[in-house]
């Protein structure tokens, strides 16, 4: 009995080990270097959907998903839609609260603009629009939704951490930990700021916000900028001195 088992053992062992020396696909092999020339590690997993043909490199290894979350958002959203809990040309108001700082055109739109469920899908996916896909991410249910729906999918390590601005708030703290209670609209002017961003108009006449204060910015262009947030009119405001 004892013979046999070591045996099975070893018949197994064998096994992975031919399968680890298998030779790699010419595609794969194409893959492979095309990464090597880029300065970071890097994965990558293709399948065509014809010929069932896969090839991978570092395809199974963890990454950060930075904005390919998007992607299951746009999933769920569509398959919401299908179980007619989601209408796709429902309209959404983007307010003032709602812009969102880096990538995506929505924020660069006059305020009151009203795109469709869909039209937030495209911009989220097409130009990444991080106001859309903010938005979208309520559409779906949340972040504790969109986990809980991934999990029971299947999949064990794709999450979303948070929304965009809960991100970046974190980071704010760490210069100053008043700015862990901003709100969405104060974080992401501070964003503006730091990234000289023209949506952030500087005006030295405008009130004060009582919880934003001043933060030390040491990335910024000129060296370390103090940003005082302020509010006015249709905008978030604010001055800016070196």
């Amino acid at each position: 009995m004892r013979r046999t088992l070591w045996i099975s053992m070893l018949v197994f062992v064998v096994a992975v080990k031919l399968a680890a020396q298998a030779p790699k696909t010419g595609l794969t092999r194409l893959i492979q270097a095309e990464l090597d020339r880029f300065p970071a590690r890097t994965g990558v997993y293709v399948k065509h959907l014809t010929t069932g043909e896969e090839a991978g490199v570092r395809a199974d290894e963890a990454f950060s998903s930075a904005s390919v979350i998007k992607i299951p958002i746009m999933v769920r959203a569509f398959q919401l839609a299908e179980g007619k809990k989601l209408n796709l040309d429902e309209r959404t108001e983007i307010r003032r609260s709602d812009l969102r700082d880096g990538s995506g055109i929505l924020q660069y739109h006059d305020l009151g603009l009203a795109p469709t469920v869909r039209d937030l899908i495209t911009q989220m996916v097409i130009t990444s629009d991080n106001t859309a896909t903010d938005l979208m991410t309520l559409k779906v249910g949340g972040v504790d939704r969109l986990n809980e729906w991934l999990a029971s999918s299947g999949y064990v390590h794709t999450r979303m951490i948070g929304r965009g601005f809960e991100y970046r708030r974190k980071l704010l703290a760490l210069l100053d930990p008043r700015f862990a209670n901003l709100t969405p609209e104060e974080t992401t002017a501070l964003q503006y700021a730091a990234q000289d961003n023209p949506l952030f108009e500087p005006r030295k006449t405008t009130p004060c916000l009582n919880c934003s204060g001043h933060c030390s910015w040491p990335n910024a262009r000129n060296g370390s900028t103090s940003f005082a947030i302020r509010r006015t009119g249709e905008r978030l405001r604010g001055t800016a001195t070196s």
